[in-house]
């Protein structure tokens, strides 16, 4: 989980671009985040490696591209 050692910059704009994710997914988005701090990309195969089997629309993955857009 997000562990709070990125800049301050990156968490404000990280907090604006989710809200109305579930707090699950949010979850998601910030070990996705996490993991990719030295490469830098998000892979469409790791955003669905992190969500498993969890039921989840399009309108929640797409929230979920458009925040590690917004904060990547």
């Amino acid at each position: 989980m997000f562990d709070g050692q990125l800049a301050p910059f990156f968490t404000k704009t990280y907090a604006r671009s989710v809200p109305d994710l579930r707090p699950e997914l949010k979850v998601i988005v910030e070990q996705l985040l996490q993991s990719s701090l030295d490469s830098g990309e998000v892979t469409l195969d790791a955003i669905g490696e992190a969500l498993g089997v969890r039921a989840v629309t399009v309108d929640e993955v797409d929230a979920m591209i458009q925040a590690l857009e917004t904060t990547g």
